[in-house]
């Protein structure tokens, strides 16, 4: 009535129009009109699709066609390498591997009870490595404002350390659950009590709750060794009925986006403390969502080998990507090359197009991992346009031109 019309009167609309085009493909089309993700598409944003998609689709063929990710060998040193060094690998699967800006370099966190420091350049070196304990570590993540890294382990606590020289400063347990999943959000230099700098922490456990927390540096006077930082919980919601494997802040919607082995992704009202939507359209586990700020939506991959896409606002899938023939362990959105990474428990890795949903690219890793010959967590590093995936240790892939890689075959069939 208002000169707009929602995913339900669009799919109506256009069903009589388009007769060809089914009403899982009209969904999908929704989405990617509805540019400011409101739920609801205008003239306006209709009119602008249809010339974007016009102009666009030459371009679009030719990005297709340009670039393809090639594993990074460590650089040569003329044959005076060293031997590699057998205790610079953890000693199990890596849970998460985090991008540190401000150092330029990556952490790792394992099951083997280590958190690793890792160099950008020569090869992917190990820099510095301190062990928290026996329990496994599940997840890191890296608090924006104060540049540390929260570690959950799975012993009910969360430890926070510095992230350049690996000291812990602090550590939570107040939990009635093991953490399986952190996430994290800024809070801002000096926006906590007494003018602390201060970020915000999201817990996933093992019984099904997301929890949300602050993380405040103490004042000079609170401060102890070991002791830098203290921490207030803002709530903690039943939000699933198993596992939470993974949670993330939309910053978009104010949320925290969790994903479950129950099969669900729920996205949870921070301010409102509790969930606002769950999304079902898994038949199995969950194991990981991404968020895009850009292009408003959620993307989420599990045990049932498919990927699905979301507009947040909707309660049903908008896409699917399948090809993966095992279970699919992780999935990263790159807004900067248009596209989604997915890896699947065969360490095949596949590129997706966000614009199309076309496979672009599938390779695979072939090196052979103990004790689990899986790759366990990857990220996007787009500053030098590389994927870095990780089992025991991180392996790069460089995003290159095709013209540049078509010598060293390195391109594979979808």
């Amino acid at each position: 009535g208002g000169g707009s019309l929602d995913i339900e009167e669009f799919v109506d609309a256009f069903a009589d129009i388009m007769t060809t085009v089914n009403d899982f493909k009209l969904r999908q089309l929704f989405t990617r009109i509805d540019a400011n993700a409101d739920g609801t598409v205008d003239w306006n944003e209709f009119s602008t699709y249809v010339l974007l998609e016009n102009q666009g689709t030459a371009q679009m063929r030719e990005e297709l066609q340009g670039s393809e990710y090639v594993e990074q060998e460590p650089p040569s040193l003329g044959g005076n390498e060293p031997p590699p060094d057998p205790l610079a690998k953890h000693k199990d699967l890596v849970t998460r591997i985090i991008r540190l800006p401000a150092r330029d370099s990556y952490a790792t966190t394992s099951r083997d009870g280590t958190i690793r420091l890792w160099a950008t350049h020569s090869g992917l070196t190990q820099q510095r490595k301190t062990t928290v304990g026996s329990a496994y570590l599940t997840d890191g993540a890296l608090l924006p404002t104060s540049g540390r890294l929260a570690v959950a382990c799975f012993n009910r606590c969360i430890k926070i350390y510095e992230s350049s020289t690996l000291d812990q400063v602090g550590v939570y347990t107040d939990l009635s659950c093991a953490p399986m999943s952190v996430g994290s959000w800024a809070g801002g230099r000096r926006k906590g009590p007494e003018n602390r700098d201060m970020d915000y922490l999201t817990i996933g456990d093992d019984g099904g709750f997301v929890h949300a927390l602050k993380v405040i540096d103490k004042t000079d006077n609170e401060k102890s060794a070991g002791s830098l930082v203290r921490f207030e919980e803002m709530w903690r919601q039943k939000t699933h009925d198993d596992w939470v494997n993974r949670v993330k802040y939309l910053e978009d919607l104010d949320a925290i986006g969790s994903c479950s082995l129950d099969r669900t992704i729920c996205i949870t009202d921070v301010e409102r403390r509790a969930a606002v939507r769950t999304l079902t359209g898994h038949t199995k586990g969950v194991y990981a969502i991404d968020w895009s700020p850009k292009f408003k939506f959620l993307a989420s991959c599990g045990m049932d080998r498919h990927v699905l896409l979301w507009n947040p606002f909707s309660v049903k899938s908008v896409g699917q990507l399948a090809g993966h023939v095992t279970s699919v362990v992780d999935v990263v959105i790159n807004e900067d090359e248009n596209q989604i990474i997915t890896v699947g428990i065969d360490k095949s890795i596949k590129v997706w197009d966000i614009r199309n949903y076309r496979c672009l690219q599938t390779f695979y890793d072939r090196q052979a991992y103990r004790p689990d010959n899986r790759l366990g967590s990857m990220l996007f590093d787009p500053k030098r346009r590389t994927l870095v995936a990780a089992s025991v240790q991180p392996k790069a892939w460089r995003l290159m031109s095709r013209d540049r890689t078509t010598a060293a075959g390195h391109g594979y069939p979808c």
